[in-house]
């Protein structure tokens, strides 16, 4: 079953972070098969040793989880990971750089068509739609390598390989919000 996790009052980059989520969760569950679990924001916390790990707050549990693909309880996982600082000209409205995550089984999400084993570029399509849709959002571009969307992240938990039909792509997005924007 797909689920949106979702913030019951959320403010500021969460707000806007969770309208964006929900227009891909809304997009993917009418496009995609299998299960889809959308994330928001995912914290960069540190690990013991070395380096940061990629953890949702559950707010349920009171505790840190992570957020990684696992084939066995999902087909698609969906997060966010922000860049840690915020700027401002005018200490109302604020830009965040933020990455939206990917991590999927395409052959559970994207059957193959014929011979189009590989649906990758379908995959791409379908989330930048759902950013076009959500509006006021700048791209840059779509990452395909690892090393490059978890720059900076400890790669030891994710038994992840970007080889079919497991695929991992990112695409990095600017967000403006303002810190007083309350939930609707």
């Amino acid at each position: 079953m797909s689920v949106n996790h979702t913030l019951a009052t959320p403010i500021g980059l969460d707000k806007t972070i969770q309208r964006l989520q929900t227009k891909v969760y809304d997009l993917l569950t009418s496009r995609w098969s299998g299960n889809i679990e959308v994330y928001g924001r995912a914290y960069k916390n540190p690990k013991k040793k070395t380096g940061f790990v990629l953890e949702w707050w559950n707010a349920a549990k009171e505790d840190y989880e992570d957020v990684y693909f696992n084939d066995s309880s999902s087909d698609a996982v969906i997060f966010f990971i922000d860049s840690r600082t915020d700027v401002s000209e005018d200490r109302n409205a604020f830009l965040a750089d933020i990455k939206l995550v990917v991590m999927c089984n395409l052959k559970k999400i994207l059957p193959p068509i014929g011979n189009n084993k590989r649906r990758d570029e379908e995959s791409h399509r379908d989330v930048m739609e759902a950013i076009r849709n959500a509006n006021a959002i700048t791209t840059t571009g779509i990452e395909k390598d690892m090393g490059d969307i978890f720059s900076g992240i400890d790669t030891e938990k994710i038994k992840f390989n970007n080889i079919h039909p497991l695929h991992c792509f990112a695409i990095p997005l600017r967000l403006s919000y303002y810190l007083t924007d309350k939930c609707d």
